[in-house]
């Protein structure tokens, strides 16, 4: 059974055939590889706040909530 999506409130749901929850760069890249060679189209969902159906699909869903953290600091460019 696929795992059902939903916002916040409920009021905007889907049922991707594919749920994923990436914690790194790589597991990131190896979702959208998998994705591209499946032909599935792509949404990611970040707090799952938004009224509108941005993150509804029956493609792959990605979810950040496992993907947090500062993962590189460049002190030349004084990025993060």
């Amino acid at each position: 059974m696929a795992k059902q999506w939903k916002n916040w409130s409920g009021a905007v749901r889907c049922e991707p055939q594919v749920f994923a929850e990436p914690a790194s760069v790589d597991d990131i890249r190896a979702e959208l590889k998998a994705a591209r060679d499946a032909g599935r189209g792509v949404r990611v969902a970040g707090s799952g706040h938004s009224f509108t159906p941005l993150c509804a699909t029956d493609g792959t869903l990605l979810s950040l909530a496992n993907y947090c953290g500062v993962t590189d600091v460049n002190r030349n460019s004084r990025r993060v």
